[in-house]
């Protein structure tokens, strides 16, 4: 297991990683609820890899397999808003931001560091995400339910990374759905991504992964 996203920099076995969290809620008399939560996660990871190189010091042709030790370390901190007001017996609105801040050092301490960095092997990777999550929700005594859900997302992109563009994207959902059994089930459909946004988010920040095109959606849950 390993906190750096494997899509970015490989797997990486037995991976060392450190977790803190801490959060703060509190209700309003208004019947608003409020949550903060602050995150930090870190890892260290070493591994082995193959490479080509040179015998020869007049002409240099890689005729030479060997290996090479690589080093990543990576390290992200967050910070979570979540806000609910309820609106009366049947509705109740929500709002969630989430600020992240990642960064991924890769180094190879064994090969000499002029080379490393003229090849590029060596990286410093930096990314901001802001994701920010909007939802309305109609509640009915009976078990009916009805969600509508705004999702907006804007990454910038840093150092090594800054050659590439970040994006800034909206999505929107919508559930219909029906609970049931003293509420202990739940049967839910829905539209993801209505209006089929597709986007270009860098997977050195952790998220949850969006849908890139439009889907329906449909869930059966039981809670005991």
């Amino acid at each position: 297991m390993s906190i750096a996203p494997e899509s970015a920099y490989g797997i990486a076995a037995a991976t060392e990683f450190q977790t803190l969290s801490v959060g703060i809620n509190h209700e309003f008399p208004t019947r608003t609820y409020v949550n903060l939560d602050a995150e930090w996660l870190s890892s260290e990871a070493d591994r082995t890899i193959g490479v080509l190189g040179s015998s020869r010091t007049i002409f240099s042709i890689a005729d030479e397999l060997s290996r090479a030790r690589q080093r990543i370390d990576y390290d992200e901190r967050s910070a979570t808003l979540s806000i609910n007001q309820l609106l009366g017996k049947e509705w109740s609105a929500g709002v969630r931001y989430r600020i992240s801040e990642a960064e991924t050092k890769v180094r190879f301490p064994d090969i000499n560091p002029a080379l490393t960095e003229q090849t590029g092997y060596n990286r410093d990777d930096k990314a901001l995400l802001q994701p920010l999550n909007l939802t309305l929700i109609y509640n009915l005594p009976c078990g009916f339910f009805a969600q509508a859900e705004s999702i907006y997302a804007r990454q910038h992109l840093e150092d090594d990374l800054a050659a590439l563009n970040g994006d800034d994207l909206w999505q929107f959902n919508a559930y219909v759905g029906y609970r049931f059994w003293r509420r202990h089930a739940e049967a839910r459909v829905g539209v993801l991504n209505i209006t089929d946004q597709d986007y270009k988010l860098h997977p050195v920040n952790l998220y949850s992964e969006l849908p890139r095109e439009r889907m329906l959606y449909g869930s059966f849950k039981f809670y005991f």
